[in-house]
């Protein structure tokens, strides 16, 4: 079963005034104060930290390098630029070729991409397998609910519901995770959600 790659972990010191002052005490009494004297007490509360958590295996490495090479390409296609160097730090031999054509496709034809209200396609990732160093199979299913429109007139071109299971392939390329080929393996527009 595939454990999110960022999960966050939540750190929390849970400390009480009881405990904070309990912990602080002296069973010995204190002289009190003389008309003199000023105390002041100064006491800080106890931090919270909300961080997220690294890659903890390879396959949560992979994971989430897949995840986030999907949300790119998704969010590049809202304003097309096959000029962009981040698609080839991010692909390389059958999709880097794919992810430039549907870029210079959407720019010149005018088509943008508009998230639903639910964000960008959701992605389920099913299983991921490490083969040696420099390649990972991901099986996984993309929820696609994206907008497509024509930025000329504003008219709906496509918002159809797409359910794709897919075979994408990682290769480790310059140190990075890039996507490979892509591969569907059944797609669907009945459900609306990758559960099974």
């Amino acid at each position: 079963m595939f454990r999110p790659p960022f999960r966050p972990v939540l750190v929390v010191a849970a400390v009480t005034a009881t405990a904070l002052l309990g912990a602080c005490s002296d069973d010995t009494a204190a002289p009190g104060p003389t008309a003199d004297a000023t105390t002041t007490t100064t006491t800080a509360a106890p931090t919270t930290t909300t961080q997220p958590s690294a890659p903890t295996t390879p396959e949560d490495e992979v994971a989430a390098a897949y995840v986030a090479i999907i949300d790119a390409s998704y969010t590049r296609l809202q304003d097309p630029n096959p000029s962009d160097p981040s698609i080839a730090e991010q692909h390389v031999g059958e999709s880097l070729t794919k992810t430039l054509e549907n870029n210079r496709s959407a720019l010149a034809n005018g088509r943008r991409y508009r998230f639903t209200e639910l964000g960008p396609p959701r992605i389920t990732v099913r299983s991921v397998d490490v083969t040696g160093t420099n390649e990972a199979v991901i099986l996984n299913c993309i929820v696609d609910d994206v907008v497509v429109f024509d930025q000329a007139t504003g008219a709906i071109l496509d918002d159809s519901l797409d359910i794709g299971e897919m075979r994408s392939v990682l290769v480790r390329d310059a140190g990075r995770w890039k996507l490979s080929t892509q591969t569907m393996l059944e797609e669907s527009t009945e459900a609306v959600s990758c559960a099974r």
